[in-house]
């Protein structure tokens, strides 16, 4: 065979696998770049192009349904209240697609419903009354007035009202056009039915104003949207647990969000796009792996071979060992003789060694219990004894409770089955920040926390990293007349930066967090009465592990 002259294992497997790796990192590398981009391109630009769509659809019918409103308000401006009505209900009946009108004057005020909608006047007339105190915050191109455009619910209604004001003083002109559920669902079928994905119009508590499908609503977003959500595309979980790629796009006042999200079916498609597209390298390198088994073997496998058969004789054999003979490659020989040297050694120290990894796995258990436990307890202690203690001792135990609690969570997400491993710094700190904010903050005081390190830490770095969290809270809560704080974690390059800002002033930090910023390495880099800031560089986390699973 060409490659049992090569003498070295090392140099008989870099002969084998760039011969079986040339033509198979070719086709595979061809394919996979072609397959990747082409799946991206048609997951990301699917949710944004349906999106798109519909918000352009949605406005264009709002936009309409200001004009008709204004429109209907000038046209009625003089007319007695029957006639009025009357007026606003051939309108209706031309505009099938509107649940109701409004006409607002000076001095009354007259509407109409269409027939479908009489049974809900009551919940319909609630909300015209609801948006009549609404500002108008809308200006459309062209549009000689302000428009609002807003989601309203009642009584199980959910819709969309348009309210158009023209004029000033007497001359002013008010009109509201509350949209039918039957128009919107249309809007949104007629795109629905272009595209390969999903759509719905939500409010900004993430509740459905229309969809498509109204008896499947499990492919929306499971977290509220609100002005911080649009516009975004990125992969979120889904209210049914699955990742989907979404498109969100706000409208009007941003109470109202069009939200596209990629269909299940389509990706399943594209899925096979890419499995397909994969038999051909997946071929070759079949055939590869067929003549590179049969080198293996006539060169070195049946060597290996032997080895493992010794190896695993070796369990149930004291006497076992590996064969020994001038015509195997040179790296093999060498590993038949350490593993012979290593049985004889082995024998020796077994059963200590069997010993010592019980009774450390016993010690470790323990170890793991008794803390857990203690910190619990602690906890409890803490809690039990708010309830009798003065303001200031209660003050002072809330404190004690918020920095026990760092103690726990931290033990908690570093000890896996009794493994000290690395975890999430961010997860922690939102973690610490929400329990801290809860047992710490009035009622009328209000906590925002961002937390982007993007980093692993271990328990020792994660502790005094949470203590800081806890004592810029307390700094920043403690003064009575405060009521709103901003802390914020953020990576810049190499650096983290924190930063506690609030709406008043910050009780002075005390002798604790400058030991904490110390311990880090950290360096302030602002303190004025409603901000403080300070920065430091992680350390490298290396994760290893102290205590072995039992």
């Amino acid at each position: 065979m060409p490659f049992t002259r090569f003498r070295s294992i090392r140099t008989r497997i870099a002969a084998i696998a760039l011969a079986a790796a040339a033509p198979m990192a070719v086709i595979i590398g061809a394919n996979s770049v072609l397959t990747t981009s082409t799946v991206r391109g048609a997951l990301e630009s699917v949710p944004e192009a349906t999106a798109t769509a519909l918000r352009q659809s949605l406005q264009t019918l709002f936009v309409g349904a200001a004009r008709v409103a204004l429109t209907t308000a000038e046209a009625v401006r003089a007319t007695p209240g029957a006639a009025c009505e009357a007026f606003l209900s051939r309108v209706l009946a031309v505009n099938g697609g509107y649940a109701a009108l409004r006409v607002d004057r000076r001095d009354s005020a007259c509407s109409a419903v269409r027939d479908a909608d009489r049974p809900q006047t009551p919940a319909i007339a609630a909300l015209f009354n609801a948006a009549g105190a609404l500002t108008p915050t809308t200006a459309p191109p062209s549009f000689r007035g302000q428009v609002l455009i807003t989601a309203m619910a009642k009584d199980g209604l959910r819709t969309v009202l348009v309210r158009a004001t023209a004029g000033e003083g007497a001359d002013a002109v008010t009109g509201s056009v509350l949209i039918g559920s039957d128009l919107l669902l249309r809007a949104v079928a007629a795109v629905d039915d272009r595209a390969p994905g999903q759509i719905a119009l939500v409010d900004s508590a993430g509740q459905p104003i229309v969809l498509a499908d109204a008896a499947h609503d499990g492919w929306l977003p499971d977290r509220p949207l609100g002005r911080d959500a649009a516009p975004l595309t990125r992969t979120l979980r889904s209210r049914d647990g699955v990742e989907r790629r979404f498109a969100v796009h706000a409208l009007a006042a941003e109470n109202m969000y069009v939200v596209a999200a990629m269909d299940n079916k389509a990706a399943r498609d594209l899925n096979w796009q890419v499995a397909v597209g994969l038999i051909v390298p997946l071929l070759t390198l079949l055939l590869i792996a067929v003549a590179y088994a049969h080198t293996m073997r006539t060169a070195f496998v049946d060597w290996i071979d032997r080895l493992e058969a010794a190896a695993r004789r070796s369990a149930t054999d004291p006497d076992a060992r590996a064969p020994q003979s001038v015509r195997m490659p040179v790296e093999l020989a060498s590993v038949a003789a350490a593993f012979n040297d290593m049985l004889e050694k082995r024998q020796a120290r077994e059963s200590a060694l069997s010993a010592a990894v019980a009774h450390n796995q016993y010690l470790a258990r323990e170890l793991h219990h008794r803390v857990k436990n203690s910190l619990q307890m602690v906890q409890s202690y803490l809690s039990l004894g708010q309830r009798a203690a003065t303001p200031e001792a209660r003050a002072a135990l809330v404190g004690a409770q918020a920095r026990t609690f760092i103690l726990a969570a931290a033990y908690r997400r570093a000890l896996d089955q009794n493994e000290i491993v690395a975890f999430d710094l961010d997860a922690f700190l939102q973690e610490v920040a929400d329990y801290a904010a809860s047992v710490m903050r009035r009622d009328d005081q209000t906590v925002e926390c961002v937390f982007a390190t993007c980093q692993q830490a271990g328990i020792d770095e994660a502790i005094p990293l949470g203590m800081i969290v806890a004592e810029l809270l307390e700094a920043g809560l403690a003064p009575a007349d405060n009521r709103n704080l901003h802390l914020s974690f953020t990576r810049d390059g190499a650096t983290t930066l924190m930063q506690a800002k609030v709406d008043g002033r910050m009780a002075p930090p005390g002798r604790l967090l400058n030991g904490l910023l110390r311990q880090i390495g950290a360096t302030e880099r602002e303190r004025a009465p409603d901000v403080f800031a300070a920065s430091f560089t992680p350390a490298p986390v290396v994760a290893s592990a102290l205590l072995r699973r039992a």
